[in-house]
């Protein structure tokens, strides 16, 4: 009789794209009631318990606690073990289960070194998604922005529109807009409108509008495909772009008053 696969294993294949299961959900179970064991997990495992215990109900938050402590204890060598995903997937769990007490910083400090030192094997979507995470929970890490803002413009057509506007995003929230990786960016975005969805050129629509980042082609650019998807947008994506247009100055050209959406409100996204 085969023997019955450990809580690593379960939890070291859950990958987040659809609720846990009942077998994620027993060894989350057997880990929370003993989390010393997480210490014993490989990378790959432990990231992706921290995963897990981020998309529980309600989160666990002591399983976050006790792999705060292990991957901030761990040593040189098995972290340079941690692939540049598995990376990714312990900052998006702290994120998702917004955790950011003491040990969850001491963690993510550890994190952002092993970005600003292995920025080369990161895709341009996982170094988005990384920045986004530390965005999102308010954590600063200077040195690794200072080698994600030049990984950005060496990786610029590696980003996905999405990512992108992930990444301008959180580098405005993170207050540490440097002018010549926008300026990449944009040229990218310029190169590549058709590819933005309505939430994705609001956002990065904002981004240079909330960093200050004036650049009137961008701007001019993104008006005009605002105007042809002005009416795919929902009100607060139409609201948030209509906001930064103004603030940038551009002429919508119709944007404002997409013919189809009559119903559409103006937020306050000062």
């Amino acid at each position: 009789q085969a023997m019955a696969p450990t809580p690593q294993e379960v939890l070291g294949a859950f990958e987040g794209h659809a609720a846990l299961g009942p077998e994620a959900l027993k060894a989350l179970e057997v880990v929370d009631a003993s989390p010393q064991q997480l210490h014993t997990f490989q990378p790959r495992a432990l990231a992706r318990a921290a995963l897990a215990a981020a998309s529980a109900t309600p989160v666990r938050a002591k399983v976050l606690q006790e792999v705060s402590r292990a991957f901030a204890g761990a040593g040189e060598e098995k972290l340079k073990v941690f692939e540049a995903s598995d990376l990714t997937t312990l900052a998006w769990a702290f994120a998702a289960a917004d955790h950011c007490d003491e040990e969850a910083v001491a963690a993510l400090t550890v994190l952002g070194k092993q970005v600003k030192e292995r920025a080369w094997e990161f895709s341009g979507d996982e170094l988005a998604k990384t920045v986004r995470a530390f965005a999102e929970l308010r954590v600063q890490h200077q040195g690794m922005l200072t080698t994600v803002t030049m990984e950005t413009m060496w990786k610029i057509d590696q980003f996905s529109s999405g990512g992108l506007a992930r990444m301008a995003e959180a580098l405005v929230l993170l207050d540490f807009c440097k002018e010549p990786t926008f300026e990449w960016m944009a040229a990218r975005v310029i190169g590549r409108l058709s590819d933005y969805k309505p939430d994705e050129l609001a956002t990065v629509c904002w981004a240079f509008a909330a960093g200050g980042l004036r650049h009137e082609v961008f701007a001019d650019s993104v008006a005009g495909e605002i105007a042809k998807q002005g009416c795919k947008m929902s009100a607060e994506d139409f609201a948030r772009a209509s906001w930064a247009l103004a603030r940038l100055g551009a002429t919508a050209r119709g944007a404002t008053q997409p013919l189809y959406s009559p119903t559409l409100g103006v937020g306050d996204y000062s």
